[in-house]
């Protein structure tokens, strides 16, 4: 599924979210590439396209990130850049970065 990506109070964004599951309200995810950590808000239909909210949620700790990048195989390479390399936490929010998760490029 594409989503257009609103994150905190920004307005519209050129930014797009793609997961192979849905997203829903209090889904956590980390950008692989700089440890930052999202959370889903909403997700809403606006003009016919899926748009999901997110509200920052910090840093992921550095052991747990480089054990993230170690198990989906993420290397850092010129084309890295924030947003590209997200990992996707489906499990409720209080245990934010268990094992159970969907990774997946954009």
């Amino acid at each position: 599924m594409e989503y257009i990506w609103k994150h905190g109070i920004v307005g519209p964004t050129d930014w797009t979210l793609e997961g192979e599951r849905p997203l829903k309200p209090e889904v956590l995810f980390v950008d692989l590439y700089n440890g930052e950590r999202y959370r889903v808000l909403s997700v809403s239909i606006v003009d016919g396209r899926d748009v999901v909210q997110t509200w920052p949620c910090g840093q992921c700790e550095q052991g747990r990130l480089a054990e993230f990048r170690e198990k989906y195989g993420y290397v850092e390479t010129k084309e890295s850049r924030p947003r590209k390399d997200l990992y996707f936490n489906f499990e409720p929010f209080e245990d934010a970065m268990a094992d159970k998760t969907v990774t997946k490029t954009i």
